[in-house]
């Protein structure tokens, strides 16, 4: 073959480091934006009283900074999740059914991007892991991360679309932010098991030989 796998698990590996940070950065931006939204919750605080408009500013501009982090996470993750595909594609593993590019692209196809991002993963996960001969096995992880994937970003969504400052819209705040730390910490657990048993393990080395 003309791929170079240690070139490849290279790459998997800066990328790696890269959105390590990434992640444990959104996750205490995450975590300080719910301290927020608690405390506005509970009314301690209200930010749209008049008067408060410097601190309503200071909050609107995090909230800036927290999506612009939040983006860039996201375009390094589906690199990362490319790379990892790609590995797994040229090493023409039977049944692995994803492209690289496909494993990226699904997650912008409306209502595929609901099941299908997870199914390449799962076979991505499978495969690196060296379970080729059952690469659709669930593990309970891939299971959880995509569970708070789906459901924290639907909160989040219900609560942006609400009016600013409504308890309702606070209490899908509240619910989204919490389940995205947790998404958080199971996409750092994600990312560092495939990376470590892609570039720590053998099995990939003995396809390409």
């Amino acid at each position: 073959m003309n791929y170079d796998l240690q070139e490849g698990r290279q790459k998997l590996v800066r990328l790696y480091r890269f959105l390590q940070p990434l992640l444990y950065a959104n996750m205490a931006g995450t975590a300080l934006f719910l301290l927020l939204e608690l405390v506005e919750l509970s009314g301690i605080y209200d930010p749209y009283n008049v008067g408060s408009e410097g601190a309503l500013y200071s909050i609107v501009s995090f909230g800036v900074a927290v999506t612009v982090l939040n983006i860039v996470t996201i375009i390094i993750f589906a690199m990362w999740i490319y790379r990892a595909a790609a590995n797994i594609y040229e090493a023409d593993i039977p049944g692995f059914e994803y492209t690289p590019g496909w494993c990226v692209g699904w997650y912008f196809i409306p209502i595929a991007n609901l099941f299908m991002p997870f199914q390449a993963m799962r076979q991505i996960w499978n495969a690196s892991h060296g379970n080729f001969n059952d690469l659709k096995e669930n593990s309970n992880i891939l299971i959880w991360w995509w569970i708070t994937w789906i459901v924290g970003g639907i909160a989040n969504q219900i609560a942006f679309r609400l009016s600013e400052g409504s308890s309702t819209a606070l209490t899908f705040g509240v619910a989204g932010s919490a389940i995205t730390i947790a998404c958080h910490v199971l996409a750092i657990q994600l990312t560092r098991s495939i990376t470590r048993s892609q570039t720590e393990t053998e099995h990939l080395s003995a396809i390409f030989e």
